[in-house]
């Protein structure tokens, strides 16, 4: 879970938390919620969902970096918060995204998950890592 800025610049403050990730049959789900603190209208939060397809990710792009945003929360969150990335080597992965009731699906070649710090995207990325060497 991070506090982060969504809206590309300061429309709102809020919390990003990865609600499920699951692998299952080499297909990572991830499943994170953008849940707004303050806003000066009442709005409910962005669902998102990025489905990875493992054995079609690159093992050697897997990387915990500080960057601009990417991915399925391009446009949603400013700054350069701690990311964990991969690309695709062929194929593509599908984005789902819920914001404010309006539903729609985008393929990417980009993962992009927010984590908290360094640390703890080291972490994943030596999950990833092992998940897209099984599943080849």
């Amino acid at each position: 879970e991070s506090s982060e800025r969504i809206g590309g610049t300061d429309v709102a403050s809020a919390r990003k938390r990865v609600v499920r990730a699951k692998l299952e049959r080499c297909s990572l789900t991830v499943d994170e919620l953008f849940e707004r603190e303050t806003v000066s209208a009442p709005t409910g939060g962005i669902r998102a969902r990025q489905v990875v397809p493992m054995e079609h990710a690159d093992p050697a792009s897997v990387a915990v970096q500080q960057r601009t945003p990417q991915g399925s929360s391009l446009g949603m969150v400013g700054g350069d918060p701690w990311r964990v990335t991969l690309v695709m080597l062929d194929g593509s992965i599908r984005n789902d995204l819920d914001v404010l009731g309006r539903r729609r699906s985008v393929n990417t070649g980009d993962f992009d998950l927010i984590v908290t710090n360094r640390q703890a995207g080291l972490e994943v990325v030596t999950h990833l890592r092992n998940a897209i060497m099984a599943c080849r």
